[in-house]
């Protein structure tokens, strides 16, 4: 539609060029092609943050967040995914210049059966009379477009379209996303135009000792074993730690933060140390055993309590020789 308007506008500056003042109808054209550009970036930026959100609910793990800036400007954030690579979202385009109007709100909403659902301006979107679900490998992503002169949508990849609503005099655009928390070092919150918010943990490395294999660890007596802490940890976000070693006999001999000792077995912790507010080093597990049995294993457990309550395990295999 656009193109065809395009075309004849053209025309008719060509044959009337030598007659009169096309001044008027330069501008005329030159505002259609700024609008057609702008419609074209919007729809795109509809169809990359949905991808992108489905993306999200269903990702594990994201192992970084970073903002994106631009000429100086925080115009996004790049976010690497445990699975998947790495997804940009954006802050809301600019519309063009006119009356008042409006672009299709597309969002998510989670239902009480615990799945997220596509909304498109606060209302369920259905197609053949079901809810799109958004989320798991039954979810799937719209597409959006412009169709003479109507916002149209897709739900199976682009085979067939259903009308909308007609675009307006002026389309403004934000993104899906209105606001992305990162203030968390065990979670990424992502704050929806639409509504609501979810979020995704972040991928954390807690490990005892700093071999990456973490296979069985052989000692005789007791040994001292280095915890390697996650690289968000700084003193306001860390609360404790803990540390358990599971018996072959299915018992477990636990120990908090100070050092203790139950029967044979004992197990104390070397809190880390901060400096500015910025985890320094330090954090250890020292674990001994005093009797007689040899050749056998254990499982040693340690435990991150964060200050906003969750907990970050891990674990690894002892053999006492």
């Amino acid at each position: 539609m656009f193109k065809k308007i395009l075309s004849i506008a053209l025309a008719a500056l060509a044959i009337g060029a030598c007659s009169y003042d096309d001044s008027e109808l330069r501008a005329l054209l030159e505002a259609q092609e700024k609008r057609i550009a702008a419609l074209e970036a919007l729809c795109s930026q509809m169809n990359s943050d949905m991808a992108s959100l489905k993306t999200l609910l269903d990702a594990d793990y994201i192992r970084s967040c970073r903002e994106i800036v631009e000429d100086g400007k925080m115009v996004g954030y790049s976010i690497t995914l445990d699975k998947g690579g790495v997804i940009n979202i954006y802050n809301g385009i600019d519309g063009y210049d006119g009356q008042d109007g409006h672009s299709p709100v597309v969002s998510v909403r989670q239902d009480s059966d615990g799945h997220y659902y596509w909304t498109i301006d606060g209302e369920w979107l259905y197609a053949d009379g079901h809810r799109l679900r958004a989320d798991g490998s039954d979810g799937t992503t719209p597409l959006i477009r412009i169709e003479d002169g109507f916002w149209v949508i897709s739900y199976d990849g682009g085979a067939s379209w259903t009308r909308l609503a007609p675009i307006a005099d002026s389309e403004t655009s934000v993104s899906i996303f209105s606001s992305v928390d990162s203030s968390s070092p065990t979670q990424i919150v992502f704050h929806l135009a639409g509504g609501g918010s979810f979020s995704v943990p972040m991928m954390l490395v807690f490990r005892i000792g700093e071999d990456e294999g973490n296979g069985a660890y052989a000692f005789t007596g007791s040994a001292t074993l280095p915890l390697v802490m996650p690289a968000g940890l700084d003193e306001a976000s860390f609360s404790s730690l803990r540390a358990c070693i599971c018996l072959d006999d299915g018992t477990v001999q636990d120990v908090c933060t100070k050092a203790g000792s139950t029967s044979e077995w004992m197990v104390s912790l070397t809190p880390p140390s901060f400096s500015g507010g910025k985890y320094a080093g330090g954090a250890a597990v020292k674990v001994g055993y005093t009797g007689s049995k040899k050749g056998f294993s254990v499982i040693l457990e340690a435990y991150l309590v964060w200050a906003d309550g969750t907990v970050t395990g891990t674990m690894r295999p002892l053999q006492v020789l």
